[in-house]
């Protein structure tokens, strides 16, 4: 079962509840599976010590819109859409359901030490779960799954841009290798990887300079639009023999 940060249904209307968008049926007779999931908590003591990812494991998700106790035996997996840092309030909102057990409400979601905060993001940073890279290293990890490497530097100069990690070369040694994975030539992959990201930053007024990520010494700047000409080249002649040996 897949459970998302909100619902979208096929007739919804876009309210910013508490500080985040979230969709709902305004002809709707039943709860999604996260207001299902505070009101749950309201009701039954027990299920205040489960996080919001881990609640199929002992629930089923009806189709009135309610929670049920799941009968023993059953083995789930509960998992969340990824949300990307750009959509500040959402993705703050999945960080905080990934931390924070019991809550009835997003009032709830959003009370520091009996204090309202006015933003999701003000929690999490109120909460110290932004006084690492943990959450950024947990975004990358999720994306490598289902994404392609064009995306994951995108995904990448949105964290940059939009998150301020606090070691940004330690993400990129780490994930460098999946963000060059569309380039050919094993040799200059890294730091045509590297020039792309850079060429990203550049467009919003920054370089991989600004955030400690250093220049390749392997491949100088000055071969880097030819060779990735060459590449591109090289994809796109392969994408066209595969089309013309279906064909």
């Amino acid at each position: 079962m897949e459970m998302i940060v909100g619902a979208i249904v096929n007739r919804m209307v876009g309210e910013l509840a508490e500080g985040a968008i979230i969709y709902v049926d305004s002809q709707a007779t039943k709860d999604t599976t996260l207001t299902a999931w505070s009101k749950l908590h309201s009701k039954n003591q027990d299920a205040r010590q489960y996080l919001y990812h881990d609640v199929p494991q002992h629930f089923v998700f009806e189709r009135n819109g309610t929670w049920r106790r799941r009968l023993q035996g059953e083995n789930i997996i509960g998992r969340m859409y990824s949300v990307s840092p750009s959509d500040v309030e959402r993705h703050h909102l999945r960080l905080l359901l990934l931390h924070t057990p019991g809550a009835c409400s997003f009032d709830d979601l959003k009370t520091v030490d009996g204090q309202v905060c006015q933003t999701f993001m003000e929690v999490a940073e109120r909460r110290g779960l932004l006084h690492d890279d943990t959450e950024y290293e947990r975004c990358m990890a999720e994306a490598v799954i289902f994404q392609m490497a064009q995306q994951l530097r995108t995904l990448f100069c949105v964290i940059l841009l939009y998150c301020n990690p606090t070691k940004p070369i330690d993400l990129w040694n780490s994930f460098k290798a999946h963000m060059a994975e569309d380039f050919i030539d094993a040799e200059t992959a890294e730091a045509m990887a590297f020039y792309m990201l850079d060429e990203k930053l550049k467009e919003q007024g920054r370089s991989c300079s600004d955030f400690g990520i250093p220049s390749p010494t392997s491949v100088p700047y000055s071969f880097e639009s030819k060779s990735i000409r060459k590449e591109e080249e090289l994809r796109i002649g392969q994408e066209s023999m595969k089309l013309t040996i279906v064909g």
